[in-house]
């Protein structure tokens, strides 16, 4: 299944993180599932960080990948390859954005996104990862 095919959108939820981690346990997920919600009331950012929104007023969604045979030493390209993909497509509409390494997307010196990556780990691999993006 490509990124995207299902997606899943829901008006509240308490994370998108927390929300697309239940699915796993339960095993009722696939690759490429987004999942987005209007609101968060439980969102959360690096380091224990709480990832505050209005409902309605930004873009919160995760998305829920399966990487082919990728290292645990390598887990870092997941990060470039979201902040990079952000980055591409406010530029494509018109806004100037940049990257404040590893997951943070600034416009005029002022954070407008942020990503959480959560990974389910097998031996030295990803065995599934959970891409939190909020705009």
């Amino acid at each position: 299944m490509q990124i995207g095919q299902k997606i899943m959108r829901f008006d509240k939820v308490d994370s998108t993180n927390n929300y697309t981690a239940n699915l796993l346990k339960e095993g009722k997920i696939v690759h490429g599932t987004v999942i987005m919600s209007d609101e968060q009331t439980a969102g959360r950012g690096q380091r224990g960080a709480n990832w505050t929104s209005n409902a309605g007023e930004n873009m919160l969604f995760s998305l829920f990948v399966v990487p082919d045979n990728l290292s645990v030493e390598n887990q870092v390209v997941l990060t470039h390859f979201a902040s990079i993909g952000i980055v591409e497509v406010l530029r494509k509409i018109g806004i100037s954005a940049e990257i404040k390494w590893p997951n943070d997307i600034y416009v005029n010196d002022k954070k407008i996104a942020g990503i959480l990556i959560e990974n389910t780990l097998k031996g030295g691999f990803i065995a599934s990862s959970i891409i939190g993006i909020g705009l």
